[in-house]
Formats: structure tokens, C-alpha cells, sequence
């Protein structure tokens, strides 16, 4: 990963905040060479999520930041008495009424829950889940891919504070 990403700029792969001096022109060519699938190869499932380059791409385009609403994953309802909050939060960001109290209790989708059996033989391993995840969590790979991710999430902090985006 970090080869693609030199490639693409080797000081934004170190300081991502340096994007945020970034000229427009940088900062396309910088979000284009990581997107692109020639270069990234599967890389790009992990450059989608990273919310603060994309909305700094997004707002360097002219939308503004009255015009997004982030849902944190932990703010998604897990049961039928959280719905009404969040649907109250996204009918105010749309500028819509709130649907009726009792609307929540039927036919409603539940935030999914990111759990796998632990036990489950991942057969390319030949091994369970939950060792295939302790042996990857204990790799170089996996350091470098939680600093790199560490990096833009402080990318993406600092333009939410700075844009006040609205976050849920």
C-alpha cells in the first residue's frame, strides 16, 4: 500500500494535514492517483474510506459545509426505540418534518452488526477467524495500515473542526 501512495505523493502519505494547504490542482491529482484502478490495483476499497480527502475534495469543488451530514457507525439505531432520534436528525438537516412517533416501530432497518462467528475456518488460512485476525493485527502490515489510517482521521477531524461540518 505504502508503494502505491508514494508514488501518488510521498509527502501527503507521511502528513496528510498537508492537505489542507493543498492547491486545488494537488489535491485532485493526489485523489485521482489513489483512486485510480490501474495504480491502486485493490487498494481502492481502502481509499474509499477516506472520508477526509473525499470531502475536502467536495468542498474545494464549492459545496459547503452546511450541505453534509456525517453519521457516525455508532450513532446508527440498533433497536426500534433509537429510530425516531436519527430520523429526527436527518428530517432537520433536510429541512423535513419529522415523521410521526409510531412510524419507527414498523418495517425499520436496523444498523448491521459487524460481528463474525470467531470460530468460522477461513479455508484460504486454514485457520479461524479469530486467528487470521490476531495474526494479521500482530504484523508490520497491520502497523502501517493503522498509522496510515490514524493520519487521515486526524485529516478528517481537523476539516470537520475547521468547516464545522455537521457530524451525527
Amino acid at each position: 500500500m505504502s508503494e502505491t501512495c508514494h508514488r501518488c505523493s510521498r509527502p501527503l502519505f507521511s502528513d496528510p494535514l498537508l492537505l489542507l494547504r493543498a492547491s486545488p490542482p494537488e489535491l485532485e491529482a493526489y485523489r485521482l492517483c489513489l483512486d485510480a484502478r490501474p495504480t491502486s490495483r485493490q487498494l481502492f476499497w481502502v481509499f474509499g474510506g477516506l472520508y477526509g480527502l473525499h470531502l475536502l475534495g467536495w468542498l474545494r469543488r464549492g459545496f459547503s459545509p452546511s450541505q453534509f451530514l456525517f453519521v457516525r457507525m455508532a450513532s446508527l439505531p440498533r433497536a426500534a426505540a433509537d429510530v425516531p432520534a436519527i430520523q429526527k436528525e436527518l428530517a432537520t438537516f433536510l429541512g423535513l418534518s419529522p415523521p410521526p412517533a409510531d412510524s419507527a416501530q414498523s418495517g425499520v432497518c436496523l444498523s448491521a452488526t459487524m460481528i463474525t462467528s470467531k470460530q468460522v475456518i477461513v479455508r484460504a488460512h486454514n485457520a479461524s477467524v479469530r486467528d487470521v485476525k490476531s495474526a494479521f493485527r500482530a504484523s508490520p502490515t497491520a502497523r502501517n495500515l493503522s498509522a496510515f489510517f490514524a493520519r487521515h482521521e486526524a485529516l478528517r477531524t481537523a476539516i470537520f473542526e475547521r468547516e464545522r461540518v455537521r457530524v451525527y
